[in-house]
C-alpha cells in the first residue's frame, strides 16, 4: 500500500472557464460498512437544513438569498478507505452587483459547524422522516427483480459481507440506527477531522486563503493516508445455486474471480471487463443477443477492487445450458491472441476517444487533480497504462480468471431441470 502524505493548505486550481467558484472540502475516512447507510441520512440532513434553519423551506430560501449556488454531501468508498466530501458552488466575484462572497461562505461555513444534529428537539422529526424513507426504501427493494435479485446475488458471492452490508444486517441498521449515532460520526470524522480543501474558478490564492483563516481555519499540518484500494473476495468453490423467486423473468448469473489478485492486475481486469462489456466490443451482448437471440439483457457487473465480476442475462429458463455454454464460450475467445489483440486495439481507440473528450471537460483539471492526489486512476493514467501494456500480459492474467458460482433465479411458473 503506498502512503499519501498531503497539505492542508487549500489547493487553488485557477481557471477562467467558468464563472463560479467550486469549493471542495475533502475528509478522509476508515470506512465501516454500517457507514454507508449513515451517510444516506447525512446527505439528506446536512444539506437541506441547519440547526437554525431546521426547515428545509426557510434553509433554501436563505440559501438562495445568499447566493449559494449548490452545496451537497457526497462520499466516495474504495474497499476501506472513504473520503467524504462536502461540496459548494458560489458566483465569481466582480460579476453580480452586490454580490459578497463573504456573506455566502460564511453562510456555508456556519451551517456545517453549526448542522441540525445540534438542535435534537426539531431535528428529530427529520431523523424519523428520513428512516421512515430509508425503511419504505428498503423493503421495496425486495419487490423489485433487479433489486432483489441483486440483494441474493451477494449474500452468495459475499457471505462475509466484505463488499458491503447484507439485505438483512441493513435492515437491522435502519431499525437501531440513532441520533447519537449520526452526531457522534458527524463529530468524529467531520468536525474533529482533518480535511483537504480544492478550490476550483477564477479566483486567487490569497482571496481563498483569506476566507478559509477568517471562517474555517485549520492549522497547516501533512495530512497522512495509507488507503488500501484492492480487498479480493476470497476465491468461492464451483457451484450451482437455483433460487425461487416470484417474479416472471428468470436470470442467470455467473461469477469470475481473479486468483493471488494484485493491484497490478486491476488494469488487466478493467481491460477484460470492457471487452466483454463496452460499446466498442461488447463480446457479451453480441454473442447472447445479437448473435444467437436468446436472451433479453445481458451485461456485466464487477467489483474490480476486489477481484471480480460477474455475466448476467435475462434469460428463458429452458435456455439455461445453452446460454451458460455460450458465455464459457466468450470467456474461452479471450485466449485467441489474434481476436485478443483486435479487441484490445478497439478499446485502447475508444479510451483516446473518451479521453478526448473528458478533456474538454469544465471540471477536469480540479477532477484529475484531486485523483491524481488521492491515487485513483484517471482515464488519463488508464489510457497510457495500456499504451504500454503487451497482449501476451493480458493473455498470462487470463489464465487467472477462474469461474465458481453460478445463480439461476428461477421465474414463478418455471419448475427447476434436474441433468
Amino acid at each position: 500500500m503506498n502512503k499519501i502524505e498531503l497539505s492542508t493548505k487549500p489547493v487553488v486550481i485557477k481557471s477562467d472557464a467558468i464563472h463560479t467558484i467550486e469549493f471542495k472540502l475533502i475528509y478522509p475516512v476508515i470506512s465501516k460498512n454500517e457507514y454507508a447507510l449513515i451517510n444516506n441520512y447525512l446527505s439528506h440532513l446536512l444539506c437541506e437544513s441547519s440547526a437554525l434553519l431546521t426547515e428545509e423551506s426557510e434553509f433554501e430560501k436563505e440559501k438562495l438569498r445568499k447566493t449559494v449556488l449548490d452545496y451537497y454531501y457526497s462520499t466516495n468508498t474504495i474497499c476501506d478507505q472513504m473520503y467524504i466530501n462536502i461540496t459548494f458552488v458560489l458566483p465569481q466575484e466582480g460579476l453580480v452587483n452586490g454580490y459578497d462572497i463573504e456573506e455566502s461562505f460564511k453562510f456555508i461555513v456556519d451551517t456545517i459547524k453549526n448542522p441540525i444534529l445540534k438542535n435534537r428537539e426539531s431535528g428529530n422529526e427529520k431523523f424519523n422522516h428520513a428512516k421512515n424513507y430509508f425503511r419504505r426504501k428498503h423493503d421495496s427493494a425486495k419487490q423489485d427483480i433487479y433489486g432483489s435479485n441483486n440483494y441474493d446475488i451477494k449474500n452468495i458471492i459475499d457471505p462475509n459481507e466484505i463488499m458491503g452490508n447484507s439485505y438483512e444486517t441493513k435492515s437491522k441498521q435502519i431499525d437501531s440506527l440513532s441520533w447519537e449515532d449520526l452526531n457522534k460520526f458527524y463529530q468524529d470524522n467531520i468536525l474533529n477531522n482533518d480535511y483537504l480543501v480544492y478550490v476550483y474558478g477564477n479566483v486567487e490564492e490569497d482571496r481563498v486563503n483569506y476566507l478559509f483563516d477568517k471562517y474555517l481555519p485549520q492549522k497547516e499540518k501533512t495530512v497522512t493516508i495509507i488507503p488500501n484500494y484492492i480487498n479480493p473476495l476470497p476465491i468461492a468453490e464451483k457451484k450451482l445455486t437455483t433460487i425461487q423467486t416470484k417474479f416472471n423473468q428468470s436470470q442467470l448469473v455467473m461469477e469470475y474471480q481473479v486468483k493471488d489478485m494484485t493491484d497490478e492486475d486491476k488494469l488487466f481486469l478493467s481491460i477484460i471487463i470492457n471487452i466483454l462489456n463496452a460499446q466498442e466490443n461488447n463480446l457479451v451482448f453480441d454473442m447472447l443477443r445479437v448473435k444467437n437471440g436468446l436472451v433479453y439483457d445481458a451485461y456485466v457487473s464487477s467489483a474490480i477492487s476486489y477481484g471480480m465480476f460477474t455475466i448476467e442475462a435475462f434469460i428463458e429458463y429452458s435456455n439455461k445450458d445453452k446460454v451458460i455454454s455460450l458465455i464459457r464460450e466468450v470467456m474461452d475467445s479471450l485466449k485467441d491472441k489474434e481476436k485478443l489483440s483486435k479487441c484490445f486495439e478497439k478499446l485502447v481507440e475508444a479510451y483516446k476517444v473518451d479521453l478526448l473528450k473528458e478533456e474538454d471537460g469544465l471540471y477536469t483539471d480540479l477532477n484529475n487533480r484531486i485523483n491524481n492526489d488521492l491515487d485513483i486512476k484517471t482515464t488519463a493514467w488508464q489510457y497510457n497504462e495500456m499504451l504500454n501494456t503487451k497482449v501476451d500480459d493480458i493473455l498470462s492474467f487470463l489464465d487467472r480468471i477462474v469461474e465458481t458460482n453460478i445463480i439461476i433465479f428461477l421465474e414463478e411458473k418455471a419448475e427447476v431441470q434436474h441433468d
